[in-house]
């Protein structure tokens, strides 16, 4: 485990394993992903490692895939009332707002959102690829 570690290589040791396919939950698994793939998965005792790859240790932790929402809005409310939605959505008061919100997701375990009529939704796409691209620090 002290080796340097090689670009997108990733040994990430689990506590607990949910593939969500139905299965029983998985104890003592190895994930392997290069380059953000899974590459591989299996018992801790079955699976070989790349060499250089950077370890993370999950073993008191549960992984399992990101959940995905279809119907969202990042309007940045928070009123139920429809009337407040008008009035509460500044640009910046609802950007920052809806920023949160996509951030509370992200921390929920959620890789996927689809916003379904927000004005927020586009803008924070497109920081998002500018970020991934480097074009955002």
């Amino acid at each position: 485990m002290g080796e340097q570690a090689s670009d997108g290589l990733v040994a990430i040791r689990c506590g607990t394993l949910l593939d969500c396919t139905g299965g029983a939950p998985k104890h003592d698994h190895l994930v392997i992903v290069r380059d953000g793939r899974i590459i591989g998965v299996g018992p801790e005792s079955s699976v070989d490692v790349p060499k250089g790859a950077r370890w993370i240790d999950g073993s008191e932790q549960v992984l399992m895939p990101g959940l995905i929402d279809v119907h969202t809005h990042l309007l940045g409310v928070r009123s139920w009332n429809p009337m407040n939605w008008m009035l509460d959505f500044s640009s910046n008061l609802g950007m920052v707002r809806a920023v949160t919100d996509v951030r509370s997701y992200l921390e929920a375990g959620y890789t996927t959102i689809q916003d379904v009529g927000s004005r927020a939704a586009i803008t924070l796409r497109n920081a998002v690829r500018g970020f991934e691209k480097g074009q955002s620090r």
